[in-house]
């Protein structure tokens, strides 16, 4: 039991930071200029597709 919050906690702080990142590139690419955006989209889209990865991960490593 002790191993599974352990590892529930790790995933759950990867998660975190996964989404403070995401956050961080969403507010990059408001603040951008029409010029910027093009380079800052592709850094949004990987950060999301991390983000999104990692919840799917959860989720399966949950279901077991």
């Amino acid at each position: 039991m002790a191993d599974a919050q352990i590892q529930y906690s790790k995933i759950v702080d990867d998660l975190e930071v996964r989404l403070e990142s995401t956050k961080a590139k969403l507010k990059d690419l408001g603040n951008s200029s029409e010029e910027a955006w093009e380079s800052l989209k592709d850094g949004v889209e990987s950060a999301w597709s991390e983000l999104s990865k990692a919840v799917h991960k959860a989720g399966a490593k949950f279901k077991d």
